[in-house]
């Protein structure tokens, strides 16, 4: 019975190893076939993909809401990684640019405005190759606000990595950003995010959906202002456009915001204000024609 086992056995193993042959030459015949139609390959052979991939980087460049004033100077700082955990960088305008990264590699890339008034553009971010897309040919990558504040949570952690810096773009590489969108969408003050809590649970590799939440916040009173007059009117964000305080017929100006710093956008101007944990500590109101005597340098 023994040599008979035995036989049984190398006659089992035989045909697995055969159904093994079997699955990776039809998956690969399969691959081959179906590449030709693959989304992100748009109809090229993947056998003949060149190493690189020149990346149209496209953003809204202009603010998001009529009362934050279109900034004469569009030039962006563009910023992403190279597969050795290099922080890159380039300078655009309003139109976008192309960059060059090696095909497949993940990179969080950020477009900064540099040009105008001081934050009055959020910044824009997103994840190649995960929020890649091909249009007319083109490998395109589209940065937004949101993308802006999870691009740059990855770039700072990648950054502060240094000697680890190929590992956290490995994090980058299999987190779920677009489960994080969905998250940040929820908040209700996106912008207020715990930028420390999220960045320490990304890096733990141990991030929950209690990790993406925002900082405490207090309802403050902003008419104590320390230069200039608060002129009545709706206060917006530059990431959304969204309208956080309004005053008018003696009503107080009263916002909710978080420790830290924030500009509010109106008409006339936009305050800057530095927050204390539970108090305003400073807040200016700076008309635009100041801005505009000025300059983007001395007028913050």
């Amino acid at each position: 019975m023994e040599p008979e086992k035995h036989g049984q056995t190398r006659q089992t193993a035989d045909i697995r190893e055969g159904m093994k042959v079997y699955l990776y030459g039809a998956l690969w015949m399969a691959m081959a076939f179906c590449g030709c139609r693959h989304p992100f390959f748009s109809g090229t052979d993947s056998s003949l993909l060149s190493p690189t991939v020149d990346l149209f980087i496209s953003f809204n460049p202009l603010p998001v809401h009529p009362s934050i004033p279109v900034p004469s100077d569009g030039r962006w700082r563009i910023q992403w990684f190279d597969p050795d955990g290099n922080l890159r960088e380039t300078f655009c305008g309003n139109k976008g640019t192309v960059i060059v990264l090696r095909r497949g590699q993940t990179t969080p890339v950020t477009a900064v405005h540099t040009g105008g008034i001081t934050h009055s553009i959020h910044p824009r971010g997103a994840f190649y190759p995960q929020e890649a897309y091909i249009k007319a040919g083109k490998n395109i990558l589209h940065l937004d606000s949101a993308g802006g504040i999870l691009a740059e949570e990855a770039r700072v952690a990648i950054d502060s990595a240094r000697a680890s810096s190929r590992e956290v773009l490995l994090l980058v590489s299999i987190f779920n950003w677009k489960r994080a969108r969905d998250r940040l969408a929820t908040l209700k003050a996106p912008w207020q995010l715990d930028r420390d809590r999220f960045r320490t649970a990304f890096l733990s590799g141990r991030m929950s959906v209690h990790d993406i939440r925002e900082l405490p916040s207090v309802v403050v009173n902003l008419s104590a202002v320390t230069h200039g007059t608060i002129p009545p009117g709706a206060y917006v964000h530059p990431f959304d456009g969204r309208a956080i305080m309004y005053s008018g017929n003696g009503e107080p100006f009263e916002a909710e915001l978080s420790a830290g710093f924030h500009r509010l956008f109106t008409q006339e101007g936009y305050l800057s204000i530095q927050m204390a944990a539970n108090k305003s500590e400073c807040v200016f109101f700076i008309p635009y024609s100041l801005q505009d005597r000025h300059g983007s340098d001395t007028v913050e």
